[in-house]
């Protein structure tokens, strides 16, 4: 899930755009947060994230680097 995450955040991120990856151990747990410059999602594909086919595709101007 995470290389997933992070193969996504690279083809959605305009160039010389950024990527970070933040790693805190607490207690018994790993918390990782990816956050990326790109161009983010709407709030009706942020909720297909996670479900069967929920592939997000997006055409027009400004989204020519992208390759989903």
């Amino acid at each position: 899930m995470i290389i997933n995450i992070l193969l996504n955040a690279i083809k959605n991120t305009p160039p010389n755009g950024n990527i970070k990856i933040n790693v805190r151990h607490e207690e018994e747990n790993i918390n990782i947060s990816i956050s990326d410059t790109g161009i983010g999602l709407t709030e009706e594909e942020i909720n297909r994230l996670f479900t069967k086919f929920g592939k997000i595709e997006r055409y027009g101007k400004g989204l020519e680097y992208l390759d989903i």
